[in-house]
């Protein structure tokens, strides 16, 4: 196995950039995720449908391993208590800590690259499609990608007995033991070059945990290394059916755990950067992306006890108001009930007394009262300014399983009681599985939907399809639960779940999932599928399909025509001089 290269560094990581003052080309993968394919022009035929269907997904990321306290992240909530990615995140979990995340591009590093590319880009033509810059900064951070995890994999001692035993993994009885031998072969036959891997790699080893794949969290890994501009790139290869539907908007929402998992840490990437970068990035995708910002309570009791020197609110508004942002990401799992907290700490004192939180932060005695203040705030800004919320609602990717819960219905329900007119989409609509779990995830999206009504509280409801990877896996299944969902909920009119479902992707989450390639097209089929059911006949063929695919969204967000959300961005690309994007054009053609 391949040591980390001694000539490898961080110079040679950055030789790219230096490269820009004299390239104009670039690289970017297919449908296969790592094939090299030429990275297109904002108005590029081949990531553009001008007269197809308004495509939104309102569920996607586009970070990378700078954005997020990745050690952090990897050891308290990746494969810690009932992991959401399961047995093969658990598999490399150990490698994923020994990472040189540092030659990761980091937000500075992609402001000077995108100030350069800039102007080429927006002067692009279909002849100059093929940029060999952009190409050489893909590979150069795959490259980074695969040194470390080979040098990781190679020094690891959780992983050196296991490299004597690749070649007898069939008679390991152990399925965990399998798997981290199963990761080792993997990284250990990672080709050298981007052109090679999906032709060398092996296929998707064993399916396990909702399809996560140890093939897929290596994929994720190695994805986070990349350059974010580049992954939006791969994205709009990834969910594209052409001639058919493309996607037109994505909103990937930035994410803030410091305070929860890392003691306050700043992330090696700062948020105020991050926001800076996603700024750019709507502006040179012609705003085809526009993001959501983060909010973080804890942060902001944090500042205001002087422990912080950010202050979460300022930064809400700023993105809001000067950086071309759509909305606000919160994701209660990590710590936090959406509104209840100090009931929360009434009936329980010492819920926050958890050894990974700050000492000051489990010493606080009304800090539930003071994590509802903060949110009061953020929600009464939110509803006066027409600003929508995308929460993670999955019993997920938290620290500890009573943190989890906190992402349940119950909390949105007081929210929503005190701020009737809030809009607020339940990502992952309770759970990524509302097939398995023994029914439960049914359970915890049924019981979403009825937070939507056509009048009053929940008025502004609304639900994603996040992470439903069983689109793949499961679909007969998923399409019987959706038929029964949408059933359930015609009585309500317009709060029905066919006026208020989303699609979303959790993309880049959803690479850790087998044949994600595929996700855009088999929710397609799907839909095609409910649209000629009996059952669902009040539905006229492809409405269903097309309230889900964008319609919605469009209400959600505000974005038609008059809409708050609408005049912040109209104002947004009247300063930085951005032609009107093609989902703006559909949603004006269909909201007229």
């Amino acid at each position: 196995m391949d040591h980390f290269p001694e000539n490898f560094s961080r110079r040679r990581a950055l030789r790219g950039i230096g490269a820009l003052a004299v390239g104009t080309s670039v690289g970017l993968s297919g449908c296969c995720l790592f094939k090299p394919r030429p990275l297109d022009c904002v108005n590029s035929p081949d990531i553009n449908l001008p007269t197809g269907p308004l495509t939104i997904d309102a569920h996607c990321h586009i970070f990378n391993g700078t954005d997020i306290p990745v050690m952090d992240f990897v050891g308290k909530v990746m494969v810690g208590e009932a992991s959401p990615l399961g047995p093969a995140a658990m598999a490399v979990g150990a490698l994923l800590q020994g990472l040189a995340w540092s030659l990761a591009p980091s937000g500075d590093m992609e402001l000077e690259t995108l100030r350069e590319l800039s102007p080429k880009l927006a002067a692009c033509t279909s002849e100059q499609a093929k940029m060999e810059v952009i190409s050489r900064l893909r590979r150069d951070a795959y490259a980074a990608g695969t040194a470390s995890l080979k040098a990781a994999a190679a020094t690891s001692p959780l992983y050196l007995p296991f490299i004597r035993e690749k070649q007898s993994k069939l008679l390991i009885p152990d399925m965990q033991t399998r798997l981290q031998v199963e990761a080792l072969e993997i990284i250990d036959k990672l080709p050298a070059t981007i052109p090679d891997l999906d032709k060398d790699s092996p296929e998707p080893l064993d399916m396990l945990s909702g399809d996560r794949s140890v093939m897929g969290v290596i994929k994720f890994i190695l994805q986070n290394f990349q350059y974010r501009y580049v992954n939006i790139q791969q994205y709009l290869r990834t969910f594209n059916v052409p001639g058919v539907r493309m996607v037109d908007l994505l909103m990937p929402s930035m994410v803030d755990y410091s305070w929860w998992i890392s003691k306050g840490k700043p992330t090696a990437t700062s948020l105020e950067t991050q926001v800076q970068v996603m700024e750019q990035l709507s502006i040179l995708t012609g705003g085809r992306m526009h993001g959501f910002v983060p909010f973080c309570p804890l942060r902001e009791v944090a500042f205001s006890k002087g422990k912080s020197a950010t202050s979460s609110f300022d930064l809400v508004q700023r993105a809001l108001e000067e950086h071309g942002f759509i909305g606000v990401k919160l994701y209660p799992p990590m710590g936090f009930a959406a509104l209840g907290n100090q009931y929360i700490q009434d009936a329980e004192p010492d819920f926050w007394r958890r050894r990974w939180l700050p000492e000051w932060v489990q010493n606080t005695p009304d800090l539930g009262k003071l994590l509802d203040d903060a949110l009061r705030r953020l929600y009464d800004y939110c509803q006066k300014h027409g600003v929508p919320i995308m929460a993670h609602t999955g019993l997920s990717n938290g620290p500890s399983m009573a943190f989890k819960n906190l992402a349940g219905s119950k909390y949105w329900a007081c929210v929503l009681k005190e701020f009737p007119r809030l809009r607020v989409n339940f990502g992952h609509f309770g759970d990524t599985s509302i097939v398995k779990d023994q029914r439960a995830g049914f359970s915890l999206a049924e019981a979403f939907a009825k937070e939507m009504n056509a009048s009053g509280p929940g008025e502004f409801a609304y639900a994603d399809a996040g992470f439903f990877t069983e689109v793949i896996s499961d679909q007969p299944e998923l399409k019987a639960d959706l038929q029964k969902l949408y059933n359930l909920t015609a009585p309500k009119g317009s709060a029905s779940l066919a006026n208020r479902f989303l699609y979303g992707t959790d993309w880049e989450m959803s690479l850790t999932a087998s044949s994600i390639g595929s996700y855009l097209s088999d929710f397609m089929k799907l839909f095609k599928e409910l649209e000629e059911l009996p059952s669902l006949s009040g539905e006229t063929v492809t409405t269903l399909s097309n309230k889900f695919f964008g319609d919605n969204a469009v209400r959600y967000a505000g974005l038609s025509r008059g809409g708050e959300t609408r005049l912040r961005l109209q104002a947004f690309y009247d300063k930085h001089g951005v032609k009107p994007p093609a989902w703006l054009l559909k949603v004006d053609g269909r909201f007229s």
